[in-house]
């Protein structure tokens, strides 16, 4: 049986002048004859001028393990500030 969970971004989205990208967990299981999969929100990192910040979807999520899961994405993430910040507030 084969379990996989990664971190994953998803397509970021325009709110006024922030960008809000979404962070989702998805997990696969697979086995011979069989498939289960689903994806979970974890969280949306915030770029709004030249802040950013991260908030978590849970109550009770930590947001240092967050920023650790999330690193992996860094490259993605700073594709996405680039675009951002070249467009004047606006994703590219």
């Amino acid at each position: 049986m084969d379990f996989l969970s990664e971190i994953k971004m998803g397509a970021p989205l325009r709110a006024g002048e922030r960008l809000l990208i979404p962070i989702s967990r998805i997990v696969k299981l697979q086995h011979p004859g069989m498939f289960a999969g689903y994806a979970s929100p974890v969280a949306f990192v915030v770029l709004e001028g030249e802040d950013e910040y991260l908030v978590p979807l849970a109550p009770d999520a930590d947001p240092d393990k967050i920023r650790e899961e999330i690193a992996s994405l860094e490259e993605e993430l700073e594709g996405e500030r680039r675009k951002y910040r070249a467009g004047g507030g606006t994703p590219a």
